[in-house]
């Protein structure tokens, strides 16, 4: 019997739900599942009983398998690689004189493709820095500018309050509210 599962793949990320057949699968074990952007490795989060009012059930994919030792080792490649990337794609910023700020670099389980994170004050012609990222690390390049709560969300911090940020500490999701008094309301 399948059951329904709630798996993170970045300790910053939101909540995925999955269909997992195995029954030894319990909260904090790492598996390997395959997302839209290609192989990852995920944390469990919890184990529900049903999926979320508004997700539907064919859009929930499968869990491959726990994480083995195999796959243990290559997330460890992985990070060295991503240590390298973030140091390297940082030294190019510096030496192009980009207005942007690194924020964080992902690469996909299978090495299919490097995710880099950035936050800027405005739009930034990067065709160059690209090119640079793709001839020395030969696979699939991204870059994703970010807003500063997704950034802090990321890095952390603490507030004002003396505790971590909201932001990184409890908000899955950020949402962009507006209240009903500011919708209703006429400025002139």
């Amino acid at each position: 019997m399948k059951r329904i599962i709630g798996i993170k793949f970045s300790h910053y990320g939101q909540i995925y739900f999955f269909y997992c057949e195995d029954p030894f699968v319990d909260r904090g074990d790492r598996v390997l599942a395959e997302t839209g952007q290609g192989l990852g490795i995920a944390t469990v989060m919890n184990i529900v009983d049903r999926l979320p009012e508004d997700l539907p059930p064919d859009g929930v994919r499968d869990v491959l398998r726990k994480v083995t030792d195999e796959d243990q080792i290559v997330a460890e490649e992985n990070d060295t690689l991503t240590y390298s990337a973030h140091k390297f794609c940082e030294s190019r910023i510096r030496e192009r004189q980009l207005d942007m700020k690194l924020v964080d670099v992902e690469v996909l389980f299978d090495r299919s493709k490097l995710v880099f994170y950035f936050t800027a004050p405005t739009r930034i012609d990067f065709r160059e820095l690209v090119k640079d990222l793709a001839a020395v690390f030969k696979m699939r390049i991204e870059l994703r500018q970010i807003g500063v709560r997704d950034e802090t969300k990321i890095l952390g911090g603490i507030g004002i309050c003396g505790r971590v940020l909201c932001c990184n500490s409890f908000l899955s999701e950020l949402h962009r509210f507006q209240s009903k008094w500011r919708r209703s309301r006429i400025f002139l």
